[in-house]
């Protein structure tokens, strides 16, 4: 599992990722959401700064990762439960907080997470103290796309967790 239970909390560590982005980008993205002009060059700059640091350091982007953004993109549903993108969550999900429930999961779970990952090390670290018995695995030359990132060891992972889960 890779992911996130509480959105507030996710978003709180986004922020804070974006805060350490140039100050001419924050303004562009603060600017851009406040008067919903998503077309602004400087903001499309600013969003691909963030998704380069932290939702796949590759470069370039494997095809693959490019259409799944393209078609998102094209949907509403994306910006109507999420928001314009992966770190503006302002939609129908904003609120949503499971972490009180994960500690009633009672079946093997693998928890990952890349070092730079969007959905932060706390995220993943948040998720796996709150699942009794989870594994945890993160994958460091990673940010949120360690299947892509760090194929090789992402299926190897997997697969061990897969193979112990069957026994």
């Amino acid at each position: 599992m890779g992911g996130l239970a509480s959105v507030p909390f996710a978003q709180a560590e986004m922020n804070r990722l974006r805060d350490e982005l140039p100050a001419n980008m924050r303004a562009a993205l603060q600017r851009s959401v406040e008067t919903g002009n998503l077309t602004d060059p400087e903001y499309t700059v600013a969003v691909e700064t963030f998704y380069h640091k932290h939702l796949c350091r590759l470069t370039p982007w494997p095809a693959d990762v490019l259409t799944t953004l393209d078609y998102i993109a094209r949907r509403p549903v994306y910006a109507i439960m999420n928001g314009p993108n992966e770190f503006t969550i302002t939609g129908t999900i904003r609120d949503v907080d499971l972490t009180p429930r994960l500690g009633a999961l009672r079946m093997p779970t693998l928890v990952t997470g890349g070092r730079f990952d969007e959905v932060t090390p706390s995220v993943a670290q948040q998720i796996h103290r709150a699942i009794p018995g989870s594994r945890m695995v993160m994958f460091e030359n990673s940010s949120h796309l360690p299947f892509w990132e760090e194929r090789e060891r992402f299926f190897d992972v997997l697969s061990r967790f897969l193979l112990a889960t069957e026994s």
